[in-house]
């Protein structure tokens, strides 16, 4: 058997993407346990019952990957699963960004694409403490917004 846990600092995902990529990563054969997310306090206690050791001074900002495999080929398969998952994540829609536009925040990608004038809504996962900014941007861009962030400071929501 074997047991990897890596952390990739300041590499933020939303949790939908992350829930998505261990799926994925689960899926491949040989694989008995995987968890892909962001190290939050919540995760890092799921990660220790499934039996893993939390990565040292992991914070909510980080990306966490544990992976335990019945042998070496299994952790490959599951390895090479992740990168084909993560790239997806990181991959812009289709159709809505091009080499010469690549959108920073959610209301510069809706004004781009007239999104606000069709009626448009904005999932907003990220960091708490980038929610507000993120969410109020999205507004003034003319959609509507769901928030689902941890960590929001309650005078923000």
């Amino acid at each position: 058997m074997t047991d990897v846990v890596e952390l990739r600092r300041g590499s933020y995902h939303d949790s939908v993407s992350l829930l998505q990529a261990s799926r994925a990563v689960a899926s491949v054969a040989g694989v008995e346990a995987a968890l892909v997310a962001m190290a939050t306090e919540l995760n890092l206690e799921l990660l220790d019952g499934m039996g893993f050791a939390a990565p040292v001074d992991a914070g909510a900002h980080d990306r966490m990957v544990a992976i335990r495999a019945s042998d070496d080929a299994a952790l490959a398969g599951a390895r090479e699963q992740l990168g084909r998952s993560l790239d997806e994540i990181s991959r812009p829609p289709a159709g809505r960004a091009t080499a010469d536009f690549r959108p920073r925040t959610i209301g510069a990608a809706a004004r781009r694409a007239g999104a606000g004038r069709t009626g448009g809504i904005a999932l907003v996962s990220v960091p708490g403490r980038h929610a507000f900014v993120e969410a109020m941007d999205a507004r003034e861009a003319g959609l509507s917004v769901m928030v689902f962030s941890a960590n929001v400071p309650v005078e923000q929501e």
